[in-house]
């Protein structure tokens, strides 16, 4: 087939009009007459060819530039070596510039996934002018054609490696735009399950020096969060996401809100949509917060998992910690690891919000209701109380323990006249605090011996501080073998005794109980009616056992001629009966006259504070005359 060539100046170019067998020398075939017209534009140096209603079929190769104008349709192949221009020469370029169609035109109706055309773009793979597709765009249908549907997605397809094809991006006909995936389910949608790359999407922003966000989300044309890395701070502001006006931020598993950003305050709330405070966490019953570390203590100067609270937005250190929870290693304290619970330079104090709840100083003094505890646990102005709600017979205790051994959690045996413990009393004289009352447990003996290594024989000491003194002293002691030692009297309330219980076996007894006791002195005096004087000093001591009155008298009486019956008064207690020799109390007169059969009896009658002598020889009362001049010693005993 020739060519048309295309003339360098202006020569005519004949027109060739040719049949439709084709038979000459065929530059253009065409259907109807005088179809071509061709002529060299001088201005342009180049071909301008113009179609009137007709087909060109063929090959045509031109060498140069082709300005394609008019509104005809071309069924060809082309290779064409140079531009191609697709002109608009209508006066007005505002609906529709320069146009290129594809479609398919079998005689049928558009099949589903059917192209209806395709634009590949390819280049020469060796010398050989080897033509190797490299990308594709297509349209294809999305369903079958008819006079009612005319959907079609575009797909971009790149090739990776030798001639491989695979699609990179599709524009649906429901307007929803997939990269690496054919069926994008939302209006943009990246990856798919099938795709190797970890990374899906990169937004790359150089925003050096401005504010300018990476991604922005809107809501009806007005944009209410974004996503950005400020670039000239991004070592300090970095990445960032969040909302615009006041919006609050929640994420949510399955529409159920997990974490929560307060828009107004900048509250965080964990499991609550209305957080309190600048962090709340609110979950169920169980650990609401677990803190991690990657590695484990090995050291007393290795630190675990901790939280810092401190003053400032500096980086935590010495100046601005105010306090921190860790846990780390305690190998340097027996082993093992601990919680540690840290304060402002190294004190701790929790409570209310007004005054000191627990503070524990530099000392690791523990201090309650004081900041300022003096011993290892300070109580101030509170009460202790042990409480315990148990099913069965356990109960709380308080325990003092002593070892020798300097060392914590190791064991020496003490020794006998260790102390092993007290409780001290104390009150302020108004300068300073002094002991009035000590409970000392001591050891009692020498413990841990050969045969018995449980050994641990102990004693309990009581001490009062007297008046007038400061150092306690001490009143009573129980020691190992239960005996109780009293440096003082022992006195009982009225009513109360000693209970002798522990030993009754009679059948007739009704009480064991000896509640009295008491020492006295009293005077004896006539009290017979004869106006008797003593003729010398009359005197008297009495002990009172329970109900039994031991007394002691000595009276000298005056001589006289009175036949009264003797009556001696002035007991301490009154009689319980009035039955003659009820007592069995006998006398010896200092007269050394009277024979055996000489000397008095007593009688006591019942209410009655005094005795009445009788005669030992023959039971009767005696007589005032009868004792004239004698001095009576006697030991008397009655039922009080």
């Amino acid at each position: 087939m020739a060519d048309i060539h295309k003339y360098t100046s202006k020569e005519v170019l004949n027109k060739v009009l040719l049949d439709s067998s084709g038979d000459a020398v065929n530059a253009f075939s065409h259907t109807t007459s005088e179809a071509l017209n061709a002529a060299l534009d001088d201005t342009n140096s180049r071909l301008n060819v113009s179609l009137e209603g007709g087909t060109i079929g063929g090959d045509v190769t031109i060498s140069g530039d082709l300005t394609v104008s008019g509104s005809n349709t071309y069924t060809y192949d082309e290779q064409v070596d140079g531009q191609v221009w697709i002109k608009d020469s209508t006066a007005s370029s505002a609906t529709q510039g320069g146009h290129l169609r594809l479609f398919s035109d079998d005689g049928a109706a558009l099949g589903d996934t059917h192209r209806l055309g395709v634009l590949e773009f390819g280049a020469a793979e060796d010398t050989s002018s080897t033509i190797t597709i490299g990308a594709r765009i297509e349209a294809i249908a999305d369903a079958a054609w008819s006079a009612s549907e005319n959907g079609a997605d575009m797909v971009f397809y790149t090739t990776d490696g030798n001639a491989s094809q695979s699609e990179v991006m599709r524009l649906t006909a429901d307007n929803l735009v997939g990269i690496g995936n054919s069926a994008p389910a939302a209006f943009l949608h990246v990856g798919s399950p099938s795709t190797a790359s970890d990374v899906a999407i990169i937004i790359d922003v150089d925003n050096a020096s401005t504010y300018t966000p990476a991604l922005k989300l809107a809501w009806d044309g007005t944009p209410v969060a974004e996503v950005d890395m400020q670039f000239d701070t991004r070592a300090t502001t970095g990445f960032k996401i969040g909302t615009l006006n006041s919006y609050p931020m929640s994420f949510v598993i399955n529409d159920v809100t997990k974490m929560y950003i307060d828009g107004a305050t900048g509250n965080v709330g964990i499991g609550t949509a209305n957080p309190a405070t600048v962090f709340t966490i609110n979950g169920d019953a169980g650990p609401q917060m677990t803190i991690n570390s990657a590695t484990t203590p090995t050291g007393s100067s290795s630190t675990g998992p901790h939280m810092y609270f401190r003053s400032g937005n500096a980086v935590p250190s010495s100046a601005t910690v105010r306090g921190w929870i860790g846990y780390h290693d305690n190998a340097d304290e027996g082993g093992g690891t601990r919680l540690n619970i840290r304060g402002y330079a190294d004190t701790l104090i929790a409570g209310a919000s007004s005054g000191i709840g627990l503070y524990v100083d530099t000392s690791n003094n523990v201090g309650i209701g004081t900041d300022a505890p003096a011993q290892k646990l300070h109580l101030q102005d509170g009460h202790l109380q042990i409480r315990t709600n148990s099913a069965d017979a356990e109960d709380n205790n308080v325990w003092f323990q002593k070892s020798r051994n300097a060392t914590d959690g190791l064991h020496t045996v003490v020794q006998e006249d260790d102390d092993l413990g007290s409780i001290v009393w104390d009150g302020s004289d108004g300068n300073s605090f002094e002991t009035a009352a000590k409970i000392l447990a001591q050891v009692d003996g020498e413990p841990f011996t050969s045969s018995d290594e449980s050994d641990m024989p102990g004693r309990l000491v009581f001490m009062t501080t007297p008046n007038g003194t400061a150092s306690p002293a001490e009143r009573m002691r129980i020691d190992s073998a239960g005996d109780v030692t009293l440096t003082g009297d022992l006195k009982m309330a009225d009513g109360k005794g000693i209970d002798f219980s522990a030993t009754s076996d009679g059948t007739t007894m009704s009480s064991e109980l000896l509640d009295d006791y008491e020492e006295g002195t009293w005077t004896p005096t006539d009290v017979s009616g004869a106006g008797l004087t003593a003729a010398a000093t009359a005197y008297g001591k009495y002990t009172k056992v329970g109900n039994v009155v031991h007394a002691k008298l000595t009276f000298t009486y005056p001589a006289t001629a009175d036949t009264a019956t003797p009556r001696i008064g002035g007991l301490p207690y009154a009689a319980a009966n009035d039955n003659i020799n009820d007592s069995g109390t006998y006398h010896a007169p200092n007269n050394s006259e009277l024979g055996t059969d000489d000397g008095f009896g007593i009688r006591t009658n019942a209410g009655a504070t005094y005795i009445e002598l009788i005669k030992l020889e023959d039971g009767g009362d005696a007589q005032n005359d009868d004792v004239s001049g004698l001095t009576l010693n006697m030991l008397i005993t009655y039922w009080a």
